[in-house]
């Protein structure tokens, strides 16, 4: 990690902390780390976070405040570690958010270049530590995405995050068009390999914030949050169709061959299709079923049946 640019983001609205920050940051990483200023939870929502490592978080911001803020930033953002920087005599505060999901907490009055850069090290490295370690229970194995387990847990999750902070999110239902004549011409280890290389288009065209998994079989679900209005999950959704544009590679009898399938895609929407994840499921499933009786590899959202 020594040689790698390192991300991160500042949330913070005092002008006076943010130089503070900025001064020790510097000495700390110089060239070898990139520094985004957020002067609200809000503005935090509406950066693009594929690339970001870590997020530095005040806890006393215009819109959000204690620890309300640190649960509001854990669940959206639970791939990336978080650090908070506390005011002065906020120890019981810091150790709260570290059950909560936080890495570690930086007291501002004992913020020094040697304890800004260990905990910014320290808190990356133990998060994908901790990953990697709590994803071996939550991937598929064959096509290493989370699994049905997770994911429906995560869509709960959502569910009591989007109620609290009044916003929307989207359900992506996916099923494979042809999946089947697959594997009853060539057999299901090229049905797997068939699986597994769909996942990995579909995942190269997956936002860092959305969750993808595999639902079971030739099944696939996304959530697909923050959004602003459904047009988003509509962009979403269509973007998706490029994954079976082009022709998938099987290894069979000896010979390299060649298989065509399409996808079938239905959308929901949270809270105006469904308040519920075992109801937004259902809308979603519904929606792609009708695009599987009228012509197959298109998407529809359930507020349009």
């Amino acid at each position: 990690m020594s040689n790698q640019i390192i991300k991160v983001v500042l949330v913070e609205d005092d002008h006076d902390d943010i130089y503070l920050f900025k001064n020790e940051f510097s000495k700390a990483f110089g060239a070898l780390a990139e520094l985004v200023e957020c002067h609200s939870l809000s503005e935090l929502f509406t950066i693009d976070v594929n690339e970001v490592d870590i997020i530095m978080l005040d806890l006393g911001l215009p819109d959000s405040n204690g620890l309300n803020t640190v649960v509001n930033v854990v669940n959206r953002f639970s791939d990336i570690p978080v650090v908070i920087l506390t005011g002065v005599n906020s120890i019981e505060l810091g150790e709260q958010a570290i059950q909560l999901g936080v890495e570690d907490y930086i007291p501002k009055d004992e913020l020094t270049q040697s304890l800004l850069q260990r905990s910014i090290r320290f808190s990356i490295e133990r998060h994908a530590l901790l990953n990697k370690v709590k994803n071996m229970a939550n991937i598929d194995t064959l096509t290493l995405l989370y699994n049905r387990t997770y994911f429906l847990d995560r869509l709960h999750q959502q569910c009591e995050l989007s109620l609290r902070n009044k916003d929307e999110f989207g359900v992506i239902m996916i099923d494979l068009d042809g999946f089947k004549a697959v594997n009853d011409t060539y057999g299901h280890h090229a049905g797997d390999q068939v699986l597994e290389q769909f996942s990995s288009r579909l995942n190269r065209l997956t936002r860092r914030t959305d969750i993808l998994a595999r639902f079971g079989g030739d099944e696939f679900v996304m959530i697909v949050a923050p959004l602003l209005n459904a047009e988003g999950c509509e962009q979403v959704a269509s973007a998706k169709l490029e994954c079976t544009k082009d022709p998938f590679l099987i290894f069979h009898e000896g010979k390299v061959e060649q298989v065509e399938i399409g996808m079938s895609i239905g959308y929901a929407m949270y809270p105006s299709d469904n308040d519920s994840a075992n109801g937004l499921l259902s809308c979603a499933d519904k929606a792609m079923y009708v695009v599987k009786g009228s012509g197959k590899n298109g998407y529809r959202s359930f507020s349009s049946l």
